[in-house]
């Protein structure tokens, strides 16, 4: 609830799909759907967004949600990337 207030208009991705990566570059983007953010509150669903960027500065960008939930191998809190080009909102 904190990343999504602190983010006051953005995207809450819940699904990725179609990942394309430039391996040289870093350059990145997927397919994703999930819910348009507008001021600090989750507002409608969305489906068939595109998201990209450098994953090199995104990896320098990423703030971690305090949602930690240990639940089997591999666990990761939410994370709030800022700055991220966003298609078909």
């Amino acid at each position: 609830d904190a990343l999504i207030a602190q983010a006051g208009d953005g995207l809450l991705v819940t699904e990725m799909f179609g990942p394309s990566l430039n391996a040289n570059t870093g350059d990145w983007s997927v397919g994703v759907s999930g819910y348009r953010i507008a001021g600090g509150k989750i507002d409608h669903p969305v489906s068939e967004v595109t998201v990209a960027g450098n994953l090199i500065e995104i990896f320098a960008r990423l703030v971690p949600g305090s949602d930690l939930e240990f639940r089997g191998a591999v666990n990761a809190p939410s994370v709030c990337v800022d700055a991220i080009s966003v298609g078909g909102l």
